[in-house]
């Protein structure tokens, strides 16, 4: 880790020496800078977190910031540990987490650790909800997880961000990145450190008389490195080049029902891309090629080191074309190849590969500026078998200024994880994909005026999956995946965002609410009690929203969040209580020239409540945070 460490650091900081010899601020106004994002489907939803939470959470990961804002479900288990999440009703399987267009989500487990995933370095987060993704990618039936790389500088300069933090539980945390741009030559560099004991108190649920105890052996560290080059070439053309280099190492803590445990994974995790990009008047062209790698070193209570590494090269190409003002056609192209290797999971010790090509086509048309449709079509060819067709049309419609109208029909498949098909003992190689049969419909009211705006919006939603793949005990100790279920999620997702200005004060508030039913319908399992029951961890009822006041450089925030109660047991009959959480901010930010200073205060869980997110794993109480950010900025930017 130290040399990558001390080479990302060193590049960044030798460009950043290189161009401290120009004097003056040069824009290039034709240059197009811009952060990378994949195209949403017509007529589906999607959500921008807030900025001032990005802000808020910069030393933190991802689950944190989804735990504050956005229609997903996060399940974590503790601070620093494991956190998944799901969309829309489905698991944690079902959803996707994409950085520069590429998945990144674990090719054995199928799912993504948010624990690892820290947000330095990122410029934006974006939560697009079921086939929003469908133009750029297969297999996120409830929903995918953008992540938007920080966007490059406008203009010739430097500028330096160094942040600190300290916080309750022995938490310490770090970054410094570095931008800068010479004419069309620009680059980025981040650099993150945590270091955390998580020593807090809980109500020990497991033990008689519900004493008061003090989590250990949960201490975590973690390291990560963001770089970024890129050369604008004229007006038209791009390159970049991108890396993400995280490690995470973990002492994992005892449940309420266990006494002692000696528990620890230690996570390494490289994403590299290369970007080429042409942006013409009537066309755009997209090539980019990537490497994902993710290594897991997992000591058991039976003091045996188990060891997993994946990796896949994944490669996109994606044309637009405007053949005329009123049509636009895209087309695309993917080659993946992944490799999954473990000394215990797989029979072939040199481990397993899978082969993934996917062609896709879409027409969207726009008779009049208030109204446009679109129409997708996808084929995916894994290991030389046809998935499931893809296919997707939705309609958008501006009914009146204020008013929007929006629906969808689409059909999406996810394909078995390579676990399902190769562990050892009980992967099963015939499984087939599963199946997601998906509507939605939604209004947005919006209005704006010079010192008022608003946004409400409402969509309903319904997803059905069938070829569930479930897994079962099939011989002693043996388990098993099948294709055993059909699962059917519905409900209403709705949002508020709203802000004002009074003479020199800001206001604003955003507010979120979901309603899903998500059930068992039909199983091929004999008696199975899980049939007409709501999925475990999927709570029917959530909401979260938070209020901000800005004057000059002062901000203050106060946030709640609300979860309903989750069964743990498929037939309903045990479950986690509700829970609600409180927090509150407040920051300083002082501009003194090319200077600027940032001070900010926390209190999380300001009612000191006590809750789990999974059964029998304890959340923190009340705790603080302080932080200190200092920029420096040459030229203007």
């Amino acid at each position: 880790m130290t040399r990558v460490s001390l080479f990302c650091m060193a590049l960044g900081l030798w460009c950043a020496s290189a161009h401290a010899q120009v004097a003056d601020s040069v824009s290039y106004p034709e240059v197009r800078v811009e952060a990378y994002r994949i195209a949403q489907a017509v007529g589906t939803r999607h959500t921008d977190t807030d900025t001032a939470l990005m802000q808020l959470m910069a030393h933190r990961d991802l689950s944190a910031l989804l735990q504050l804002q956005g229609n997903v479900q996060v399940r974590s288990y503790g601070p620093g540990g494991i956190a998944t999440f799901s969309m829309r009703g489905t698991t944690a399987g079902h959803t996707q987490v994409m950085w520069m267009g590429i998945p990144v989500n674990d090719p054995m487990l199928g799912v993504s650790d948010l624990g690892t995933m820290p947000l330095n370095g990122l410029g934006g987060v974006r939560l697009l909800a079921g086939a929003a993704a469908m133009p750029h990618h297969s297999g996120g039936i409830g929903g995918t997880i953008e992540l938007t790389e920080d966007g490059p500088r406008t203009t010739d300069g430097i500028t330096v961000t160094a942040m600190g933090e300290a916080a309750a539980f022995g938490t310490y945390a770090g970054g410094l990145n570095l931008k800068l741009r010479n004419r069309r030559l620009w680059a980025n560099t981040a650099f993150n450190y945590l270091t955390a004991k998580n020593d807090f108190t809980y109500t020990d649920l497991g033990s008689i008389g519900h004493p008061e105890t003090r989590m250990e052996h949960a201490d975590v560290e973690q390291i990560g490195v963001v770089q970024a080059i890129g050369l604008d070439i004229g007006r038209k053309h791009s390159l970049s080049a991108h890396l993400r280099y995280g490690e995470t190492d973990r002492l994992l803590p005892a449940t309420m029902l266990m006494n002692t445990t000696q528990e620890t994974l230690f996570d390494r995790d490289v994403w590299l891309a290369g970007r080429y990009a042409r942006k013409g008047d009537r066309s755009e062209l997209e090539v980019t090629s990537s490497y994902i790698y993710g290594a897991q070193e997992y000591l058991g209570n039976d003091d045996y080191l188990y060891d997993y590494l994946y990796q896949a090269n994944r490669n996109i190409v994606r044309y637009a074309l405007r053949p005329h003002r009123k049509v636009l056609l895209k087309f695309g192209a993917d080659i993946t190849s992944e490799h999954a290797r473990s000394d215990t999971a797989y029979r072939n010790t040199t481990g397993v590969w899978r082969h993934w090509q996917a062609l896709f086509a879409s027409v969207t048309y726009s008779p009049t500026p208030w109204l446009r449709g679109q129409a997708l079509v996808r084929e995916d060819l894994i290991d030389g078998r046809f998935s499931p067709l893809q296919a997707l049309g939705g309609i958008e419609a501006d009914a009146l200024k204020w008013l929007r109208v929006s629906a969808s029909v689409s059909r999406n498949f996810r394909a078995p994880t390579l676990n399902d098909l190769h562990w050892n003992p009980g992967g099963n190689p015939d499984l087939s994909s599963e199946t997601g049969f998906s509507m939605e419909a939604g209004l947005k009211f919006h209005r704006r005026w010079e010192r008022f705006g608003f946004e409400v919006r409402a969509d309903w939603y319904r997803n059905d999956v069938d070829n569930w793949i479930l897994w079962t005990p099939v011989e002693g100790n043996i388990w098993s995946p099948r294709n055993m279920r059909r699962v059917l999620a519905q409900g209403v997702e709705s949002g508020m965002n709203v802000h004002a200005v009074a003479g020199k004060v800001r206001f604003g508030l955003n507010a979120e609410y979901q309603y899903t039913r998500s059930t068992v319908q039909e199983s091929d399992v004999p008696n199975d009690n899980a049939v007409g029951n709501q999925l475990i961890y999927v709570p029917m009822h959530s909401m979260r929203g938070h209020v901000s006041v800005q004057w000059k450089g002062l901000m203050v925030m106060y946030g709640h969040y609300w979860t309903g109660a989750r069964f743990t047991a498929s037939d309903n009959t045990a479950s986690l209580p509700p829970f609600h959480v409180a927090w509150a901010s407040a920051s300083y930010h002082l501009p003194i020239r090319k200077h600027a200073v940032r001070v900010g205060f926390v209190l999380d869980n300001i009612l000191d409540r006590q809750y789990q997110m999974i059964a029998w794993r304890p959340m923190p109480g009340r705790a603080w945070r302080v932080s200190l950010v200092y920029a420096f900025s040459s030229g203007k930017n």
